[in-house]
């Protein structure tokens, strides 16, 4: 208190001699010249009342108070602040001395009241123990007759382990202002002395900062109104390494200053412990979070502002990290309402073949007001037949859209598409309904509700463009207007070859296979039509086909989960594991194989044939049973289309 008269009376006494001195050069000015300009104007520096007696700062603090200083212009005209030198004095302890210390504090900073940095430097002169740090053109505006308060902050060395200290001072001799009016150098006078303040080795501090703030009226409402009751969420972290009490001073603020008006004064109506490990304590790394309730008085565009120890006085390791500002927050007079619909499924091209890449374009269009939510939240959702395996998604070709996903950041403007696209293809000929669904839970109040859903039905046809080898590759195909000779067509070169006798069968269909490894073959369904042999168990399986896909010929069932194994071969499950994981074909896989031979050389060399019309695998057996197989899944050809293979 004593303090803060001695610095007002210092004021007026400064003021009192400047203007005296002043007034009389005037008027012996005005006495010789009628074109004389006013005096230079005057800045009074001075220290503002901080008492720094019992603060201690620590080793790797950030952004810490060293002092505030008072800037007052007591000219008749508008002061700009130039240039400043600062001067930083570091002082050893009386109980220790530290040699290893270069420099107890680094990026010095000057803030202005409402702390927004001016000006930030890191250059200091490492000479000896005091250190100049000079702002240039800093270009801050001190009003006539008023106060502008400036406020130094400074990070803590890494460096520190015994007790030092440092101040901060400004040198009046190198601090630069000029008058607005007439641009005249300014007189710099007054006091400009810090205070030491104690530094000391590093310990376990919090930092509290805001992450983000969300404004709702409901979650199904996509605009904010005046007059309607509004909910403020403000998220919290500590990112520091100490724990902090959630009763930290805060302040909420808006611009305009009047735009909301609290249901509980300030005070949040709810506090979230959710995130939080320990009762009323926020831990390292842990999150916290309060909403306020209330109602915006009147349509505009709004900012909030959150403040956290506006006043220094938690001990955290940053001081210059509490302050939050969100702009922009539009405030309607009266609800309005998009409208999502789907315009269109587009499929490229028009009239697909089976197993032919497809592309297919889901048109979404918003017929309403401007939808600025996300989307995420109200799930688009398509069907191609995918479920039943009609539908095949190319892995290497994920889904890909025309603009950004709508969101808060993204707004789907009134009259937009969005546009989701799509690869894949189709297994073979067949009709099937595309369709495509948004909003369906019904979370976005929209102008209409009736057309959230669309289908459009594709015909999927025949692989009939192109050369009839092309269309036959992979198949077994017998000449039915001569003896029925089969032949085997090579879907890699489309070559032909005679099957003849059921030994020459067997060794072309072996010739022509291809090894693959036990994962990837069951993979493929298995085809089970045909199979001849004893059966000890009576499952319909032989014994020497059980004993090939290795299920046990003497049970049934041989993993004991109540389905026979034939019943679980032919819907596609592994009859040997009752895991819960039994489902092993992959269509998507099976699609690129089609027609092949393969060679189980993991095993003993066994040949399975993969049937394009059926997608299942065939075992090739004996010569007699190869034989009979091929003559089973043979398609018929008459010697028109024979002779043009």
């Amino acid at each position: 208190m004593i303090k803060k008269i001695i610095i007002t009376l210092f004021f007026l006494f400064t003021l009192f001699v400047f203007n005296n001195q002043y007034q009389a050069k005037a008027e012996d000015e005005e006495n010789t010249t009628s074109t004389s300009t006013p005096p230079a104007p005057i800045l009074i520096i001075s220290s503002t009342d901080n008492d720094f007696g019992n603060t201690i700062y620590n080793s790797e603090d950030k952004n810490k108070l060293f002092g505030c200083f008072n800037f007052w212009a007591s000219s008749s005209e508008d002061v700009l602040l130039k240039d400043i030198t600062l001067l930083v004095r570091d002082s050893f302890s009386s109980n220790f001395i530290n040699p290893e210390v270069e420099k107890n504090i680094y990026n010095i900073k000057l803030i202005d009241s409402e702390r927004k940095e001016i000006q930030s430097s890191q250059i200091i002169d490492l000479e000896n123990l005091q250190k100049n740090i000079i702002f240039n053109n800093i270009n801050t505006i001190v009003p006539k007759l008023e106060n502008k308060k400036l406020c130094v902050y400074a990070d803590i060395s890494k460096n520190i382990v015994d007790e030092v200290a440092s101040k901060i001072d400004i040198i009046s001799d190198n601090t630069k202002a000029i008058g607005l009016d007439y641009e005249k150098q300014v007189i710099i006078t007054g006091s400009s002395d810090g205070q030491y303040i104690k530094l000391q080795t590093k310990i376990e501090k919090p930092d509290l900062i805001v992450t983000g703030i969300r404004v709702s009226q409901g979650i199904t409402q996509n605009n904010l109104v005046a007059g309607k009751k509004t909910f403020i969420t403000v998220f919290y972290k500590n990112i520091g390494t100490g724990n902090m009490d959630e009763n930290f001073p805060k302040k909420i603020s808006f611009n305009p200053k009047s735009a909301f008006e609290f249901s509980n004064d300030d005070k949040p109506s709810s506090v979230s412990g959710a995130f939080e490990s320990s009762p009323g304590i926020i831990s390292p790394g842990e999150e916290f979070m309060e909403i306020y309730e209330g109602i915006f008085s009147n349509p505009g565009n709004m900012q909030i502002n959150i403040n956290i120890d506006s006043e220094n006085t938690i001990n955290e390791s940053d001081n210059l990290n509490n302050f939050y500002s969100e702009g922009g927050i539009r405030i309607d007079s009266e609800l309005d309402y998009p409208d999502f619909t789907i315009e269109d499924i587009i499929i490229e091209p028009k009239r697909p073949k089976a197993r032919e890449l497809v592309k297919i374009d889901v048109v979404y269009k918003n017929l309403g007001s401007d939808f600025a939510r996300d989307l995420n939240e109200y799930l688009t959702s398509v069907y191609f037949g995918h479920i039943e395996g009609y539908f095949i998604f190319e892995d290497n070709m994920p889904m890909t859209t025309n603009r950004p996903i709508p969101s808060e950041q993204n707004p789907w403007l009134s009259g937009e598409t969005y546009i989701q696209t799509y690869y894949g293809h189709f297994n073979r000929p067949r009709q099937v309904t595309l369709e495509a669904k948004i909003d369906l839970p019904n979370k976005v109040m929209e102008l209409s509700e009736e057309n959230n859903e669309f289908s459009k039905i594709v015909e999927i046809i025949n692989q009939n463009s192109g050369s009839l080898s092309e269309k036959l590759k992979g198949k077994i195909i017998l000449r039915v207007e001569r003896k029925g000779e089969a032949y085997y067509i090579n879907p890699r070169d489309k070559s032909i070859h005679s099957l003849g006798r059921p030994e020459e069968a067997f060794s072309i269909m072996r010739e022509q296979g291809i090894g693959i490894a036990n994962q990837n073959l069951e993979q493929i369904s298995i085809g089970i039509g045909g199979l001849e042999g004893i059966d000890t168990d009576e499952d319909g399986l032989p014994d020497a086909f059980e004993d090939v896909i290795g299920t046990d010929k003497t049970k049934k069932d041989t993993d004991g989960d109540g389905y026979s194994d034939k019943t679980e071969i032919e819907q596609g499950y592994n009859p040997r594991a009752n895991n819960g994981a039994k489902k092993i074909t992959n269509s998507n896989f099976t699609s690129k194989q089609l027609g092949k031979i393969f060679l189980q050389v993991e095993n003993n060399g066994e040949a399975w044939y993969v049937n394009p019309d059926d997608e299942k695998r065939y075992f090739l057996g004996r010569p007699s049973d190869a034989f009979k197989v091929m003559r089973n899944l043979g398609l018929g050809i008459n010697e028109i289309n024979f002779e043009s293979l």
